[in-house]
């Protein structure tokens, strides 16, 4: 069968020969490494900037399951900085997990895509994790990355840490007991300041330098090739990427002692979102909401400003806050730092829906 010549392979077989035909010209690859590839299982934490592109990069290599976790959606200020998002995807107020994943299906229909539209916390970490054999930092803090770290540490699954601002980023492959972790490079965790993205600003292309070193990498420890233990440090306003070498610290805290004090702390009902005047609230109990049903509510109380069935945006009546519901109960209530009042007015807001039918709890 003439592949070149202008239409596509009528077998199922014969789509996957002419989609990754190229990769298996790389002596490195070759139909062993697409088979690696497609058995590959690998959790994207993070649906931003770095995410998406990896994300993308993924889904065209031919990994065959990715999770896409991420508790935002889309907005405009989103689109500079990946090249995945659209305009419609910010109109349509979708998620960032769900919109990334529409994307990489359109890209490769035969990898499956889970979606969890969801913060990454310790209440919740090693449940997303558990099932994969790769794990990607598509993350914007310090606190989760070192989260990240235990839990990954804990559970022996691979991760990649990566961050980007402005011009610059960094990134290291982590692998359990071999190399040094997050911890070895930096003992004591960082004072977050919030997203580097919102404070300092990135420029694109460091994105996706940062995002192609980082599945390069990875590509590389799937086909059984050696990966050093080395940090990588990009600065893309001059194009230059320098190698340092990190050691393992044999008193690290999380690799070398296995103390996973962060997956102790249980996150409690309400937190303040770091660098931000937002909180985040959740439910009482496993819950579904109905989102795109809320617009049906009778309530002198709450306004519903939009509604899709990922997430509705709400003004309380008397003007007093302004929240974002998630239809895993979730909340992000806007413009206060007040953890007491949003779980109070969270609460007052659950007890309504409940009532109206549009809670499900989860059994």
């Amino acid at each position: 069968m003439n592949v070149r010549g202008g239409y596509a392979p009528k077998t199922k077989i014969g789509q996957f020969l002419e989609r990754y035909s190229r990769l298996m010209l790389i002596k490195e690859i070759g139909i062993s490494g697409i088979k690696k590839l497609a058995d590959t299982r690998v959790a994207i934490l993070g649906c931003g900037a770095t995410g998406s592109v990896i994300a993308e990069l993924l889904a065209r290599l031919g990994v065959g399951f990715i999770r896409l976790v991420d508790r935002d959606f889309i907005e405009i200020s989103n689109l500079p900085r990946t090249h995945l998002y659209t305009e419609n995807d910010v109109k349509l107020n979708l998620p960032k997990a769900i919109a990334c994943a529409n994307h990489i299906k359109e890209i490769n229909s035969d990898i499956e895509v889970d979606p969890r539209v969801t913060s990454i916390i310790s209440n919740n970490i090693e449940d997303l994790i558990k099932d994969v054999d790769i794990v990607f930092d598509g993350t914007d803090n310090f606190s989760t990355r070192y989260l990240i770290n235990e839990a990954s540490i804990k559970l022996n699954k691979p991760w990649v840490l990566i961050g980007v601002e402005r011009w610059y980023g960094n990134v290291k492959f982590i692998v359990p007991e071999k190399t040094a972790c997050l911890r070895c490079l930096l003992p004591i965790p960082p004072r977050d300041v919030g997203n580097a993205c919102d404070i300092l600003g990135i420029v694109n292309t460091t994105v996706s330098l940062a995002a192609s070193i980082a599945v390069s990498e990875v590509l590389k420890y799937i086909l059984k090739n050696e990966i050093g233990d080395s940090l990588y440090v990009i600065d893309s306003y001059r194009n230059e990427v320098s190698k340092i070498r990190v050691s393992r610290r044999n008193d690290c805290v999380t690799c070398g002692q296995h103390r996973f004090e962060l997956l102790k702390v249980r996150v409690g009902r309400a937190r303040a979102v770091c660098g931000s005047r937002q909180v985040e609230v959740f439910p009482p109990k496993p819950v579904t909401i109905s989102t795109k049903d809320l617009s049906r509510i009778r309530s002198d109380e709450i306004h519903v400003v939009n509604a899709t069935e990922y997430v509705a945006r709400l003004n309380v009546a008397d003007g007093s806050a302004e929240l974002v519901l998630f239809n895993d109960g979730r909340a992000i209530v806007l413009e206060t730092l007040d953890e007491e009042a949003a779980l109070r007015m969270y609460d007052k807001l659950f007890n309504l829906l409940a009532k109206q039918g549009i809670v499900q709890f989860k059994t």
